[in-house]
């Protein structure tokens, strides 16, 4: 009788997911995350310049102006060895995620996406006032349009060299378009590798 209530005890003991729940308590400093009490704080540190802004536009302008200070009060070295890594390594990947599924065609969708690099750029010592273009090449940079024709490009590579059995699905006019326009020795580079050391050779001569 003993015996076989040890046994059922071990077996109850091991039965189960293995995964175990933690119950909390319920946070009782849910307040601060309401709008009113992580806007107030920021509000009145404001300058008086921003705050007596004479409309929204002026207003959005100053702010943006403000917190592109903070940002660059933020990081500790503005040299471009420390702002490409972070910008390749924070910013493009929110920007580039799947974006062979839902890339932008309309131009105010592109331009915004562009900003958002172009503000992450601007963080390098001595780039503040150059042209996007200019920024870009100093930085060994592709704009994001470009890093999506260079995406959709090595997709259709990586199609055709696998037989073509899901060309449809990136084969789109864009793609077609620009892929008939490439050299032949980029079209027939012998490996991927090879082919995109041509490729960006060819999309940084582009304009």
């Amino acid at each position: 009788m003993q015996k076989t209530i040890k046994s059922h005890r071990i077996s109850i003991r091991t039965r189960g997911n293995g995964l175990k729940l933690r119950q909390g308590r319920f946070r009782l400093d849910m307040r601060k995350f309401f709008f009113t009490e992580r806007v107030i704080k920021h509000w009145t540190r404001l300058p008086r310049a921003v705050v007596e802004s004479p409309s929204l536009e002026v207003f959005k302008g100053r702010v943006d102006e403000v917190l592109r200070d903070m940002v660059y009060n933020s990081v500790a070295s503005r040299s471009r060895a420390v702002t490409v890594p972070l910008c390749s390594a924070l910013v493009r990947p929110h920007l580039e995620c799947c974006v062979q599924c839902w890339a932008p065609h309309h131009k105010r969708d592109i331009e915004g996406l562009e900003r958002v690099q172009r503000r992450a750029t601007e963080l390098g010592k001595g780039l503040e006032h150059k042209a996007d273009g200019e920024r870009l090449r100093d930085l060994g940079l592709f704009s994001l349009e470009k890093r999506r024709l260079r995406g959709d490009l090595i997709a259709l590579y990586n199609c055709l060299k696998g037989g073509g059995r899901e060309v449809g699905s990136v084969s789109s006019p864009r793609v077609v378009k620009h892929r008939t326009r490439l050299p032949r020795e980029v079209v027939e580079s012998p490996s991927l590798e090879v082919f995109k050391s041509r490729l960006d050779e060819v999309l940084r001569d582009m304009v």
